[in-house]
Formats: structure tokens, C-alpha cells, sequence
């Protein structure tokens, strides 16, 4: 396998092995934030969340700067805003 296919497919595997647990918290926040709402919108919380992940995971590729905020580093810091904002 030639060297740049073989860069390519760690690159893939790390984001891959990265993305996962990173839309798991995604989902997690999401179902989180509209928890206060009640039960019958958690289903809207879980699709916020998943749109976040993947928007989010998105943006940040396209965006490839030093300074982006990742996706759970986002996701926490809006659920921690609101958090702060409504105590």
C-alpha cells in the first residue's frame, strides 16, 4: 500500500474512532437540554442533538482553524450557559 493511502486510511480511523463518542455526548446533551420540556419532547432533543453532531463535526472540518470549538466542547458549553442563565 503506497504511504499516502496508508496516511489516509489512519486519518479516517481516528475520525471515525473520534466521531463516535463525540455524537454519543451529542445525543446525551441534546436529550439534556430538552429535558426540562418533559418526556414527549425528547425525541426533538435527540434529533437537536444528532443535527449538532453532525452540523457541528461539519463546520469544524471545513473551518480547520487552531481555535474551533469541537463539537462537545460545544454542546457543554450550551448546556452550561443555559444552566447558569436560568439558576
Amino acid at each position: 500500500m503506497p504511504p499516502r493511502l496508508q496516511v489516509l486510511r489512519g486519518e479516517f480511523a481516528g475520525g471515525v474512532a473520534s466521531a463516535i463518542p463525540g455524537l454519543a455526548h451529542a445525543l446525551t446533551l441534546g436529550l439534556l437540554a430538552f429535558a426540562p420540556l418533559g418526556p414527549e419532547h425528547a425525541d426533538i432533543g435527540i434529533r437537536a442533538g444528532f443535527a449538532a453532531g453532525i452540523f457541528g463535526g461539519i463546520a469544524a472540518t471545513v473551518h480547520r482553524r487552531s481555535r474551533t470549538i469541537s463539537l462537545p466542547s460545544l454542546n457543554c458549553a450550551a448546556v452550561r450557559a443555559r444552566t447558569n442563565r436560568a439558576s
